[in-house]
């Protein structure tokens, strides 16, 4: 069998995931060039790994997307309380997050799954603010009150509209909070 380019499947799989958003929000998306390697030019426009590409939403949309697409991913490690790649895939999202003062969210999938299906990391405050107005069919599960994860389809299946008031009330308490932290006071 031969072996899949590990840059080419994850750039396939964030392209898979801008065309989700845009069918989602309505605005339209792209992959972050390098995907997501612009990190280094502390450019607020250009965290996670897609964004909003025209200049009219791109300061709207309130999430900096991190997406990842591996072979297997170590949930369990998660559960026992071990070093787990979502660990990383999250503290990376929050790093980002920070930098460019948006949510941060994680996307990520691995092999055998539907290809527009992904499990979604959102903080644990952020599903206490949305969870009346989404149904989660398929669950979530919680990891030490810091974040849930859920099936994307319990997203997206919610309009965005609906959601996106709750989103940037989230947004703003998120960003003061961001500066509270920063100076300081804890």
């Amino acid at each position: 069998m031969a072996r899949i380019n590990s840059k080419k499947k994850g750039g396939k799989n964030e392209n898979v995931l801008a065309h989700a958003f845009q069918e989602w929000t309505g605005y339209e998306f792209a992959r972050v060039p390098s995907s997501g390697g612009l990190r280094w030019k502390r450019t607020l426009d250009t965290t996670g790994d897609i964004m909003v590409a025209d200049n009219e939403h791109i300061h709207k949309f309130p999430f900096s997307v991190e997406t990842k697409f591996h072979e297997s991913v170590d949930s369990w490690k998660l559960l026992r309380g071990q070093k787990s790649k979502l660990r990383e895939f999250w503290e990376q999202a929050k790093a980002d997050g920070v930098r460019g003062k948006k949510i941060p969210i994680v996307f990520f999938r691995y092999n055998g799954l539907p290809k527009s299906f992904w499990y979604v990391i959102i903080a644990y405050d952020l599903y206490r603010n949305i969870k009346d107005l989404m149904f989660f069919e398929n669950g979530f599960f919680n990891y030490d009150n810091e974040f849930v994860i859920f099936p994307s389809t319990d997203l997206f299946e919610t309009p965005y509209d609906i959601l996106f008031k709750h989103f940037n009330r989230y947004k703003r308490n998120y960003v003061n909070s961001l500066g509270n932290n920063t100076d300081g006071k804890d």
